[in-house]
């Protein structure tokens, strides 16, 4: 149901695949898109917290492909609301926290997605990297946030998940605005961006020391992934992670 990157008695990180759940046509079956128009999305989202045994807390963004990222900490401190509250309605693309209890999610369908934890497993950050985040600075916004709550970024470890590659990536040559023209590539005619690659340099740069690359292309494994420019009409696999 997912792939695992981490699990102990204190932190659980992974990203989802597409079985297991129970949306049907376009969205089957483990569609945790709340974006989307599929009446099945709690009944997914009761099924996978079962499946890994989590009874606390979760939070969805409402993700809007920006550059801006949630210290949940800080928000907390600074408004009387408690995680049911304010479950997918802030409007945000990245977040960080310290708190325990809490199931961060990050869904998507082609774009690249990460998270983080420090080593010794007292905060935890999720991120959706697609290509108007990553080109505005969302990892170095996250970056920041983490640097400015006093934590090393050499210790801080990254997964980045599935998502969709450069072979697969056809993009407008109004992306070279965006984007260095190494990570863009012209074939037969048509241009296409390397945003993986663009992502892990970017982490390379920032310092971080513990990369785990976790990038399978989810264009080529309909059976797993979701993609919406594959299928334009589809669903949302998720990158999740939360400390016990």
């Amino acid at each position: 149901m997912y792939i695992e990157y981490i699990k102990n008695s204190r932190i659980i990180a992974g990203f989802t695949k597409k079985r297991g759940g129970v949306s049907r046509g376009s969205f089957s079956s483990l569609n945790l898109g709340r974006n989307t128009q599929d009446p099945f999305i709690s009944d997914n989202i009761r099924i996978f917290l079962e499946y890994i045994k989590w009874d606390k807390d979760y939070l969805f963004l409402k993700q809007i492909h920006s550059s801006k990222v949630l210290d949940l900490d800080e928000y907390l401190d600074k408004n009387n609301v408690n995680i049911k509250d304010i479950d997918f309605k802030l409007e945000y693309d990245g977040i960080i926290t310290t708190k325990r209890g809490v199931l961060l999610f990050i869904t998507v369908a082609d774009c690249g997605n990460l998270v983080f934890y420090n080593k010794d497993f007292s905060i935890i950050g999720a991120l959706h990297a697609g290509w108007r985040g990553t080109s505005t600075g969302i990892i170095e916004n996250i970056t920041d946030l983490f640097i400015k709550k006093g934590y090393s970024i050499s210790d801080i470890n990254v997964y980045v998940g599935p998502m969709i590659t450069g072979k697969n990536y056809e993009v407008g040559e109004e992306f070279y605005n965006f984007f260095d023209k190494k990570f863009l590539e012209k074939k037969a005619g048509k241009l296409f961006l390397h945003l993986d690659k663009v992502i892990l340099e970017k982490l390379e740069k920032l310092g971080y020391k513990n990369i785990y690359n976790k990038i399978k292309d989810v264009y080529e494994e309909k059976e797993k992934f979701y993609s919406y420019r594959r299928d334009k009409i589809t669903g949302r696999n998720a990158a999740f992670i939360g400390l016990y």
